[in-house]
């Protein structure tokens, strides 16, 4: 019997290298994002007259990193949508494969709305949630790690401060994001059974019609579809509230930082300039933008493993798991 496991691997099946190319485009894009940082931080010193770097140097500069990142973009254009499209049917063709596996009796256990739901709109979900989210992941990790790397070599004690006061926010959204896989899952579940009933309505007007039960069903129909739009609007809420912790830990870090970097320079602490408090308040959108995105993007693949789990246990006998 197939498990989760099984079925993610088939994403990358016969696909590792242009996910691996895939992976490497995202990771140097998101180094770029302290390059500019960096360009910044001369640019402004250069205008107050701090800058070892010449106009013609910084134009350089510029026009080196314009023509590094369009390649980049161009590379990233041709490898990132195929490895999304020959996922998505490696998968698709694996949950057909295993449909017409099972035996009839098997298959009639299960209602057919389930699995119009499976191959539809959570396959919708996993693309979204869970494949393209990997290298969203992985660019917001590289991010922090640069964002970081650069901030130290700025000042080790601004960064730390910075840190400490994203810390509390980030803890808030971290936990609250767990609850996003479960809003997935209930949404899933809810869109099987409003499938479902949709199909047998359609299927079944002519018997409506002739037993003029026609209020009945559009009864039955506006039920279930507002309990599917009800758990739609708990998940939307969901994601608010761990996006809204995010937010609140960028203001607070974005706020914090400037200050305390404003009040360095006047009281002369250290060796920042006003173009490396300019960096370094970039910088920090390397480090809070992952922070508002991080607990998204976990609680997105852990619903969309759900529904890959939920799938493998539908596609599996159905005389093991109700027998």
């Amino acid at each position: 019997m197939q498990t989760t496991k099984d079925y993610v691997k088939l994403f990358f099946k016969q696909n590792k290298f242009v996910a691996f190319v895939s992976a490497l485009v995202f990771i140097i894009l998101s180094t770029t994002y302290s390059i500019v940082s960096w360009i910044m931080q001369v640019i402004f010193d250069y205008m107050a007259g701090n800058s070892t770097y010449s106009f013609e140097s910084i134009l350089l500069m510029l026009g080196g990193y314009l023509f590094v990142a369009a390649s980049l973009f161009m590379v990233q254009r041709s490898v990132y949508p195929r490895f999304l499209e020959k996922a998505m049917n490696q998968y698709k063709e694996a949950v057909i494969k295993k449909l017409f596996k099972k035996s009839y009796s098997d298959f009639l256990i299960t209602n057919s709305g389930t699995y119009l739901s499976v191959l539809t709109n959570d396959c919708e979900r996993i693309l979204e949630t869970y494949l393209k989210n990997i290298f969203e992941f992985i660019q917001n990790i590289i991010m922090v790690v640069s964002s970081l790397t650069l901030m130290l070599y700025y000042n080790s004690l601004l960064t730390i401060i910075a840190i400490v006061i994203a810390m509390i926010p980030m803890v808030c959204s971290l936990l609250t994001a767990r609850s996003i896989a479960t809003r997935e899952e209930q949404v899933s579940k809810t869109n099987e059974s409003y499938v479902s009933l949709t199909k047998d309505i359609l299927n079944g007007i002519s018997v409506i019609k002739s037993f003029k039960v026609e209020n009945e069903a559009i009864s039955r129909y506006q039920n279930k579809s507002m309990q599917l739009e009800h758990t739609k609007k708990m998940r939307e809420q969901t994601f608010t509230v761990v996006s809204a912790c995010g937010t609140i830990a960028y203001m607070l870090t974005q706020f914090g930082v400037m200050v305390i970097g404003a009040w360095m320079i006047h009281e002369h602490i250290g060796t920042m300039t006003a173009g490396m408090i300019l960096a370094f308040i970039n910088l920090m959108n390397g480090i809070l933008q992952p922070i508002n995105a991080l607990p998204r993007i976990y609680g997105g693949m852990s619903g969309a493993k759900k529904l890959i789990t939920k799938m493998s246990d539908y596609m599996s006998n159905a005389k093991r798991r109700y027998g």
